[in-house]
């Protein structure tokens, strides 16, 4: 596979970055961390974030036979005058993104037989980790992934 084209297929489908890591297992100090944030309570009542622990070590249990990661940042720039956060506004992000991504999923089935799952933070993958792997951009000091002249 040709990560340039995957990446402009990406760019096609509205994609501000994009990325691809080879699957490995998550390093301990990241998900030592990750444990830890949720020893600490620190996902709130979110409690899905809790399960699932052994798929977050590796993403090949997410897709049998799984080599890369694709990672895939995209903007949510919308004006408006409204207590109510950007990416809260218009259609459900998921499904705007898994419809995006499904024309890069089927690109890459049909020039390269590659099997795919894509994972719009519905999955237990550290989806910041692996943009870092992958190069999408780096971890600020609010613990956000910086997106470089993206945000």
């Amino acid at each position: 596979m040709k990560s340039e084209e995957v990446k402009r297929w990406a760019a096609e489908a509205g994609a501000v970055a994009c990325g691809i890591a080879t699957v490995q297992h998550v390093d301990a100090e990241n998900i030592n961390a990750y444990r830890q944030w949720v020893a600490d309570g620190r996902h709130g009542h979110m409690e899905y974030l809790a399960r699932y622990d052994h798929l977050r070590l590796d993403p090949a249990q997410l897709l049998d036979g799984a080599r890369s990661v694709i990672s895939c940042a995209f903007p949510y720039q919308l004006q408006h005058d409204c207590a109510i956060a950007s990416y809260a506004l218009g259609d459900d992000y998921h499904e705007v993104l898994r419809q995006r991504l499904g024309t890069v999923a089927q690109r890459l089935a049909e020039n390269y037989g590659a099997a795919t799952r894509i994972c719009v933070d519905t999955a237990p993958l550290l989806e910041r980790y692996w943009a870092v792997k992958a190069g999408v951009g780096f971890i600020g000091r609010n613990h956000q992934l910086i997106v470089p002249d993206c945000g």
